[in-house]
């Protein structure tokens, strides 16, 4: 995290993946401070008021397990 907040104010927008399978060890433990869960560990802190004071745009890219070929699924979280 800390080469992350080194590039504080350098970008407009961060683009994070998120996991679409069950959460680790370490994401389960991070879970308790985590504000936004649907935008996964990365996500939530790049989005936090502790980060840039909350003033990154975050999108988070989330692989859909499951779906056929051509299929899509339209889920979204706002976050403000």
């Amino acid at each position: 995290m800390n080469a992350i907040k080194k590039l504080q104010g350098d970008y407009d927008l961060v683009m994070v993946g998120r996991r679409h399978v069950e959460m680790s060890l370490r994401d389960e433990e991070m879970a308790v401070f985590m504000e936004h869960p649907e935008l996964g560990v990365i996500g939530d802190m790049l989005s936090s008021l502790d980060f840039c004071d909350g003033m990154v745009n975050v999108l988070v890219m989330q692989e859909s397990g499951g779906l056929g070929c051509g299929a899509f699924r339209s889920d979204s979280a706002r976050v403000s």
